[in-house]
């Protein structure tokens, strides 16, 4: 009886601990359900016919990986290495990996309107942002209002929930001072070091990075690691790279890692593309992760830069 409600206890504390899944969003209608549901069926057919393997990450972070066995409308079946038969509904798909599930030549506004939406629940919000920009741009009127919201969302994110509001300290008021004739000084401003190295610099994936070898003293460095394959690249890149053209405190290393199987995959640790490690000008790694972390850190950049 003991061992028994020691058992139990166990796994009512492991359900508690636990963080609740993202559920499918109701916001996404029956129709348009159907319709992702479609086209993924038809990428992991073809996966199917070919025997080509498949990485699916789910909502509760474990990654599937391995050889499609069955395909179902709303569900398919994955092989792992071990030979272990792994269900997976897509409805329990992270967006990043639906994304590439979806051959790109579907990704038209009604596929970026609802990617968003399940970005903003997967709470990557700088993707979700990214994708409703762009369904507006092609005349979604929907993808406004959640790109509003995604906006106002990131924002509070980023405010710590113990910061308490900083309640004035009441003074003696002073008399006025009488305004001074005289020309302020301006503040010298210290002249940037000179790049040792080209402010943009292609590497291989084939070997190990040294990355101190490639980080620009008195710059930040940003690695950033991608692959022509990926759909999210596509979209994500390109704007990472022109924020960084504007931003002359700013070098770029560009990674194409070609496949999961390359050097600097498992030297990186990488699980997900695309994917930058940022260097601080005095060469010390400052943080790693995607675009959630690096696009705020561009747009200071770039304010900063434009203060200058």
């Amino acid at each position: 009886m003991r061992t028994f409600l020691c058992i139990l206890l166990g796994l009512l504390v492991c359900a508690w601990a636990q963080e609740p899944e993202r559920s499918w969003p109701t916001e996404i209608s029956a129709d348009d359900t159907a319709w992702l549901f479609g086209k993924i069926n038809e990428t992991l057919a073809e996966y199917k016919t070919q025997q080509k393997k498949v990485s699916i990450s789910l909502v509760n972070g474990k990654v599937v990986y391995g050889v499609v066995e069955r395909v179902g409308d709303d569900k398919c079946s994955i092989k792992d290495s071990d030979g272990k038969l792994n269900l997976v509904r897509f409805q329990r798909i992270k967006a990043k990996s639906m994304s590439k599930l979806v051959s790109s030549k579907y990704h038209n506004e009604r596929f970026l309107y609802n990617l968003g939406i399940l970005f903003f629940y997967d709470k990557e919000f700088a993707y979700a942002e990214s994708y409703f920009q762009r369904a507006v741009q092609q005349g979604n009127t929907n993808a406004s209002t959640w790109l509003t919201k995604t906006k106002e969302t990131s924002g509070a994110a980023d405010v710590p929930s113990d910061t308490a509001p900083v309640e004035e300290t009441p003074t003696a008021a002073k008399p006025p001072e009488q305004p001074s004739t005289a020309t302020p000084a301006k503040p010298e401003k210290k002249p940037r070091a000179s790049l040792k190295l080209p402010k943009v610099i292609n590497l291989k994936a084939t070997r190990r990075i040294d990355f101190a070898a490639y980080t620009e003293p008195g710059y930040y460095t940003i690695f950033e690691f991608y692959a022509e394959w990926c759909n999210a690249c596509k979209q994500i890149v390109p704007q990472v790279d022109a924020m960084v053209e504007k931003s002359p405190q700013v070098v770029l290393r560009k990674i194409d890692i070609k496949d999961w199987g390359s050097a600097v995959v498992s030297q990186s640790k990488i699980s997900y593309i695309p994917f930058f490690i940022v260097f601080n000008p005095d060469g010390k790694e400052e943080y790693r992760g995607g675009t959630e972390k690096v696009m705020p850190s561009l747009r200071k950049w770039q304010e900063e830069a434009q203060q200058e």
